[in-house]
C-alpha cells in the first residue's frame, strides 16, 4: 500500500486534535527538525505513528488509508441492553454463562 504522507499527518492531526507539524512531532516523540528532514524525504515515521495510534484509540487504517472509523473505540454495533442486571455481554446472561461454564 502506497502511504501519502500529509495526506496521514492531516488525518493524525484531525484525531489528535492539533494543528501544527510541531506538534504531531513532539506528540510522537521526534523533534521538529527531525519531523521536518523526514517530511522533506517523504518517509512517513511509521512505527512511531502506530505506537502514538495505539496508545490513544486511534484506528492506524484510518490514518495511514482513510479506512474505516478514526477511533477505535467507535462501532456501529448496537450496545448491550444492560436494563437486566443478569445480562453481561453480546447478549449472554449469568444463566447462559454457568451453563457453559458447567459442560
Amino acid at each position: 500500500m502506497n502511504i501519502d504522507f500529509n495526506s496521514s499527518i492531516q488525518r493524525l492531526k484531525k484525531a489528535a486534535s492539533v494543528k501544527f507539524d510541531r506538534e504531531i512531532a513532539e506528540l510522537i516523540g521526534f523533534s521538529g527538525a527531525a519531523f521536518s528532514e523526514r517530511k522533506k524525504r517523504g518517509t512517513l515515521p511509521k512505527k512511531e505513528i502506530e505506537v502514538y495510534c495505539l496508545k490513544n484509540s486511534i484506528n492506524v487504517d484510518w490514518v495511514f488509508a482513510g479506512v474505516g472509523p478514526m477511533r477505535l473505540d467507535a462501532t456501529s454495533e448496537k450496545p448491550c441492553d444492560t436494563s437486566d442486571s443478569k445480562t453481561l455481554f453480546n447478549g449472554e446472561t449469568e444463566d447462559s454463562v454457568d451453563y457453559w461454564k458447567e459442560r
